[in-house]
């Protein structure tokens, strides 16, 4: 995967804290680093669409996501 700008600080943040926390748990070095990455993808796709904020996403958006992510050749 090549790597996705993400401009919100907010999503900065969450994905850096979420490759923190995946390191405190144990998890595995490449998990650690492969991980944060499919979610700056998911955070890319957001900002995309012109979300800023988590507290937006909610089950529509994950559906549209997974579709977007079906059609991707």
């Amino acid at each position: 995967m090549k790597k996705l700008p993400v401009k919100s600080p907010a999503f900065i943040h969450l994905e850096q804290a979420f490759k923190e926390w995946l390191d405190i748990l144990g998890y595995g070095k490449q998990t650690v680093r492969r991980l944060p990455i499919c979610l700056r993808e998911f955070l890319h796709y957001l900002e995309q669409k012109g979300y800023s904020q988590i507290t937006h996403i909610d089950t529509p958006l994950i559906v549209a996501y997974y579709t977007h992510l079906s059609q991707r050749k």
